[in-house]
């Protein structure tokens, strides 16, 4: 599942990228959507991101989505079902 966080943003004429930067390592688990479309972004030293705004009033959504999610969840489920099957197998002997 992903999680979004929304917020409406004024941007000055000049605003530079070290302006318009979030915080996180993770930088290839992030989306931006500004004004309901996908923007590029770049990397800002080791734990920023950044991204260019024209100058106005602009609604930006930070999507995050967590790498690996699923397959930890696949992995886990086949584990618990494995678990299970051996133990009723275990008891029926």
């Amino acid at each position: 599942r992903e999680n979004a966080i929304k917020y409406l943003a004024k941007t000055e004429k000049y605003a530079s990228p070290e302006e318009n930067k979030s915080e996180d390592s993770s930088v290839s688990s992030w989306k931006i959507k500004v004004d309901n479309k996908y923007i590029d972004f770049y990397k800002i030293g080791e734990s920023y991101i950044g991204f260019n705004l024209n100058e106005g009033y602009h609604n930006i959504e930070f999507i995050y989505k967590t790498k690996g999610l699923k397959t930890g969840a696949i992995i886990s489920t086949i584990s618990l079902i494995s678990t299970i099957y051996l133990y009723i197998k275990k008891k029926l002997r």
